[in-house]
C-alpha cells in the first residue's frame, strides 16, 4: 500500500497513515524508529504493549485486526473481534467494577444486539445503538421487576409491559422511563384499570 511504499522509499509523498506514524515516532532514535517501523508492519498473532495496555491476538500491518484480547492498565478487558484497531464484530467487554457487556460492536462502540450485566443482578438484553439502549429489549431488576418492550436513549419509551414482583403489571405506552399514553394496569388481586397515563400518573 502507499504507507509501505513511503516507508521503503518508493514514493516521497506520505499518505495519512504515514503522516500519523511520523508524528507518533518523531521523538524516537533511529534504532527505535526502525523497531517501530517493523512493529507497524506485523501481520499474524502477536502480543504487543502500548501506553494503554497489552493486546494479544491477530494483527494486520500492525493494527489489531481479527480476534484478540486487550487488557487496559486500569483493569478493563475486551475479548473478541477487531477491525483496523477498533472493537468491531462480536465481543465481550468487562469493566473493573464487574459490569460486563457481551454482543455487537461497531468501530469501537457497543452496537447491535447485546447483553449488559450489572453486579447488583440487573440485566439488559436487546438492541443497542452506538452505546445507547434502543429498539426492542428486556430489562430485569434485582427485586424481580422486569420490562419488555421499546427503548430509546437508554429509557423505556414506546410500547411495553412492566411486571412487578407482587404479580401486578402494566401494558401500554411508555415515555422517558414511565407509563405514558394508553395502557392497562392489572393489580395483584386481578382488578383491571384501563386508562390514559401522563408521565407516570393515571389521568382518566
Amino acid at each position: 500500500d502507499s504507507f509501505t511504499a513511503y516507508c521503503i522509499g518508493w514514493t516521497q509523498e506520505p499518505d495519512a497513515r504515514a503522516l500519523l506514524f511520523l508524528m507518533d515516532t518523531d521523538h524516537l532514535t533511529p534504532a527505535q524508529l526502525n523497531e517501530a517501523l517493523a512493529a507497524s508492519m506485523r501481520t499474524g498473532f502477536y502480543t504487543v504493549e502500548n501506553g494503554q495496555g497489552v493486546y494479544t491476538g491477530m494483527l494486520a500491518e500492525g493494527r489489531f485486526h481479527g480476534t484478540g484480547e486487550f487488557r487496559w492498565h486500569n483493569g478493563n478487558v475486551y475479548t473478541g473481534q477487531w477491525a483496523d484497531g477498533k472493537q468491531h464484530g462480536q465481543g465481550c467487554y468487562v469493566w473493573t467494577s464487574g459490569v460486563s457487556y457481551t454482543g455487537g460492536f461497531d468501530r469501537g462502540e457497543r452496537h447491535g444486539q447485546g447483553v449488559m450485566l450489572w453486579t447488583d443482578g440487573s440485566s439488559y438484553t436487546g438492541g443497542i445503538d452506538h452505546g445507547v439502549y434502543s429498539g426492542k429489549g428486556v430489562m430485569v431488576w434485582p427485586d424481580g421487576s422486569s420490562y419488555t418492550g421499546d427503548f430509546a436513549d437508554n429509557r423505556m419509551s414506546g410500547t411495553g409491559v412492566m411486571r412487578w414482583p407482587d404479580g401486578s403489571c402494566y401494558s401500554g405506552g411508555f415515555l422517558d422511563g414511565v407509563q405514558h399514553g394508553q395502557g392497562v394496569f392489572t393489580a395483584a388481586d386481578g382488578s383491571v384499570i384501563t386508562g390514559v397515563w401522563q408521565h407516570g400518573a393515571l389521568t382518566k
